[in-house]
């Protein structure tokens, strides 16, 4: 896959007329709202909208009156693309393809000596990006920033999973119901299973070198004995057997 061109339709427009292209296009909704078609299948855009047309495919928007403003790529024939089951979809509460896709078009008009292998790079990562939500049901948006901030915040010993579900507009227990059904788990199971795997990294990493209670509060976690039996219950180890085995496997299983 390599990217042909992309640019940004900096007069806000009104409206594009029917047309289709010989290569792929990815359409990133920057500005105002309207109604979309590709294909015979039509979406409400506004900011954040993304839209993924095929070659051959008829596409064409028109605004609300307030016009829009897109910035798009034009790709040649990738795999990944051909395995989508939809022309539409949102960017997430982090603007995953909008931060990839802005980083993208100043690489691709850069004139560096690498911009076109990183340019096709980041559009490869978005096009991944977009098969894995075409593959899974979309989180709702309020609990993927809940989860967002959970990511976010984790390491702070001070921070409380709890707190995230005031950003819901749903009252806290139904807020809490939401994000299990979308993740699998409660607020505070997945900002503890977040702490306990950079703290088994942190193990594997420092080897002997670091002290429990170090790797502890640089998880997240500021009382030892509590991360102990957290990250008992959550391995089935102790942090001081997994150093161990990992520092005999690391010499070759040697005393």
């Amino acid at each position: 896959m390599h990217v042909l061109q992309m640019a940004i339709s900096y007069a806000e427009l009104i409206e594009v007329h029917p047309h289709s292209h010989e290569h792929w296009e990815i359409i990133l909704n920057l500005k105002g709202s309207g109604h979309e078609v590709v294909n015979g299948l039509s979406v409400e855009f506004c900011p954040g909208t993304v839209s993924i047309c095929p070659p051959g495919d008829t596409h064409y928007k028109k605004s609300n009156q307030e016009g829009f403003q897109d910035m798009y790529a034009v790709l040649t024939d990738t795999p990944v693309l051909q395995r989508l089951t939809r022309p539409f979809f949102e960017d997430d509460a982090g603007q995953s393809i909008g931060r990839l896709m802005d980083t993208a078009h100043r690489w691709f008009h850069s004139g560096s000596p690498n911009a076109a292998g990183i340019a096709d790079g980041l559009l490869e990562t978005i096009c991944l990006i977009l098969t894995g939500w075409d593959e899974s049901a979309p989180i709702p948006q309020d609990v993927e920033r809940m989860q967002e901030v959970i990511i976010r915040s984790y390491t702070d010993p001070e921070f409380h999973a709890a707190e995230v579900l005031r950003l819901s507009p749903y009252a806290p227990d139904h807020a809490r119901r939401r994000f299990i059904r979308a993740i699998g788990q409660p607020p505070v199971a997945y900002m503890n299973g977040l702490r306990i795997a950079l703290a088994e990294r942190l193990i594997r990493t420092s080897g002997s070198t670091a002290p429990i209670a170090e790797i502890a509060l640089r998880s997240g976690f500021y009382d030892v004995g509590y991360f102990i039996r957290m990250f008992r219950r959550m391995t089935g180890q102790t942090p001081g057997m997994v150093r161990s085995r990992f520092t005999n496997e690391s010499s070759g299983g040697n005393p």
